[in-house]
């Protein structure tokens, strides 16, 4: 069943939900001077789009199509669009462009360079670059300047016919940052230029933030990373991966943290890493067991501690396409 929801001002969501894998796809469209469909869905469900895109506007009339990466509920049915849409012209990372998409398409399309601004009429949607986040190297986000919303692809992914979000999640509201810092590695800082962009703060970016160093340690099936990933988090000391035990990974993270606090005298210290050396910091300042508190982690997640005493801590999870 596919259902439409005005999730704001001329912006649709177009959602259907698959019982048999328990899994909604979804589309996003905009209705503006130059229309805009974020996800095209598979190619065996664009009849489905097409006719809820029709409730809305003439499907001929789609001027921009876009999506995060190069994938088949992303894109499939791309070349559908083209051919009933003849003044579409895809939206992607020039990455995007060079590997798959100007060779998969019926048309040329349009790269986009970080940062850089798409009009479609009153609203105007800035690219991000944001190698695999939420996965593939080639991936990419829009956010709408006007209301603030992310067009988030599987960042936010949950199984379930869920219901839509038509107002504000913003569980950053109440945060007053005196600093954003990110670590060293892409994809914290292209979050954290999201992260501020909100707050029309800079980014600072800091050595020590970056993810346990797994050097040497290659790809491993799912239940033997969890083991070895149990045995991290159990044997500090012990060198069980790439070539930083947890202890260190800690004391190297905690300095960082450290480092920050002091430059940062007045608002909120935000910081943006990884996973498992968050895990680390969390569990040394806390009474947490760090690979049950690892096992619970999202994508994403926000983790708040009281300064000064880092003693004590509340988990945000955020639920909805808006930071």
């Amino acid at each position: 069943m596919t259902t439409i929801t005005e999730i704001a001002s001329d912006i649709y969501r177009i959602s259907t939900n698959d019982p048999n894998i328990d899994l909604q796809f979804i589309q996003f469209l905009v209705k503006d001077e130059e229309p805009l469909l974020f996800h095209t869905g598979l190619k065996k469900m664009f009849p489905l789009v097409r006719d809820a895109v029709g409730k809305i506007l003439e499907p001929s009339q789609i001027r921009w199509i876009s999506f995060s990466h190069f994938e088949a509920d992303e894109c499939g049915s791309l070349n559908q669009w083209l051919t009933i849409a003849p003044n579409a012209q895809t939206v992607c990372s020039p990455l995007a462009t060079f590997v798959s998409i100007d060779d998969f398409a019926i048309r040329p399309s349009k790269s986009m360079q970080n940062a850089e601004v798409l009009n479609t009429g009153k609203y105007n949607f800035q690219f991000y670059h944001t190698p695999q986040v939420p996965h593939g190297w080639d991936a990419g986000l829009f956010f709408e300047t006007t209301n603030k919303t992310l067009f988030c692809s599987d960042l936010f992914h949950q199984f379930g016919d869920l219901e839509p979000i038509t107002e504000s999640d913003d569980k950053l509201a109440d945060f007053h940052p005196g600093i954003i810092a990110a670590s060293t590695e892409p994809k914290a800082i292209e979050t954290a230029q999201i992260i501020a962009q909100k707050f029309n703060q800079p980014v600072e970016v800091f050595g020590g933030l970056q993810e346990c160093d797994r050097t040497n340690f290659g790809f491993v099936e799912e239940k033997k990373f969890f083991e070895t990933l149990e045995a991290f988090f159990a044997t500090p000391d012990k060198l069980v991966m790439g070539l930083e035990t947890a202890t260190r990974a800690f004391q190297r993270f905690q300095q960082a943290v450290e480092n920050i606090i002091a430059k940062t005298p007045d608002g909120d210290v935000m910081i943006v890493s990884h996973g498992t050396v968050i895990t680390l910091f969390i569990a040394g300042c806390t009474s947490q067991e760090p690979f049950a508190f690892w096992q619970q982690l999202g994508q994403p997640m926000a983790i708040a501690l009281p300064l000064p005493n880092l003693n004590s801590l509340e988990i945000i999870t955020f639920t909805s396409n808006k930071l």
